[in-house]
């Protein structure tokens, strides 16, 4: 029996900015913009230019390719470390997530230079108090954060500003697309990334998540990433380093070739779910409170 798994606790959608207001994440257009769900089209993607080294195989070509893009958008991740409500609280929501005592963690990605960061609502739901530590090292409490639980999005603010942000892309990702999955909170792992390649751009996981419907995973993008616990929230990326999707789910290999990561596209839904968090965690922008050093 094939196994389903969250990536620890990290969730929020965070939204694309529509107005002039330069604290407001902004959505990356493509010419290949997002398609309704279709029958998965083969990729033909122009990839790395492979050398002539006959020691250097396409497969070794293509994964530093990957890795060069992982450490392209590493600076605008963060992990997230959420903690409970209750202190003494322990129960199984309807995402299948034991929550007890201990704290939950995941990854976000910056998307505005002012502190908007963007991670999946299921990390961070019921928090009392969220701690987001930067590429750099520091540690800084979210100010003001805006879930959106249909969407499993969450929307966060920290009182910090010239971030290093990375832009969600609306381009559409088709069947053999090449990717990379990076996390900000891997422990015992030392590159924090997966690679692997686009299976299925539109896969639904609904029966799966959430037969319940309270939330909405009819769309996802299924990847060959064997994502693990801390990926939760943390973006999906192509060669060209485009943000494509937030990763929220794994299946194991059991009953198929390896296991399956699948993460949230950005559709007209969760583009328009981004900028309604995303404004909304801007316009309580209140004094800042002290940082944790």
């Amino acid at each position: 029996m094939r196994s389903l798994a969250w990536l620890m606790a990290c969730t929020s959608l965070v939204t694309v900015g529509c107005a002039a207001d330069p604290s407001l994440p902004v959505f990356v257009q493509t010419s290949n913009g997002p398609r309704a769900c279709a029958s998965p089209t083969p990729a033909h993607p122009s990839g790395p230019t492979f050398s002539d080294d006959p020691y250097r195989t396409p497969e070794k070509e293509l994964s530093e390719s990957l890795r060069r893009t992982a450490q392209q958008v590493r600076p605008s991740l963060v992990s997230l470390r959420a903690l409970p409500m209750s202190q003494s609280s322990a129960a199984t929501d309807v995402s299948g997530t034991h929550r007890t005592s201990a704290s939950s963690w995941g990854t976000g990605v910056i998307i505005s230079a002012d502190g908007v960061i963007l991670t999946t609502a299921h990390v961070v739901r019921a928090s009392r108090e969220i701690v987001v530590t930067l590429a750099d090292g520091s540690e800084h409490v979210v100010q003001e954060a805006a879930l959106d639980e249909n969407l499993d999005l969450a929307a966060l603010r920290i009182a910090k500003i010239d971030l290093f942000s990375l832009d969600p892309v609306t381009a559409s990702v088709d069947v053999g697309t090449p990717v990379v999955a990076v996390s900000a909170y891997c422990p015992g792992s030392e590159e924090c990334l997966r690679t692997g390649v686009v299976t299925n751009p539109c896969k639904s996981l609904q029966d799966d998540l959430d037969p319940g419907r309270t939330r909405q995973y009819s769309e996802l993008i299924e990847s060959t990433t064997d994502l693990q616990p801390g990926y939760s929230g943390s973006p999906l990326v192509d060669l060209q380093a485009r943000f494509v999707g937030v990763n929220v789910a794994v299946v194991d290999g059991q009953e198929r070739d390896g296991p399956r990561g699948y993460a949230i596209p950005f559709n007209s839904a969760a583009r328009d779910a981004i900028a309604r968090l995303a404004a909304k965690v801007v316009a309580k922008r209140t004094a800042p409170l002290q940082d944790r050093k």
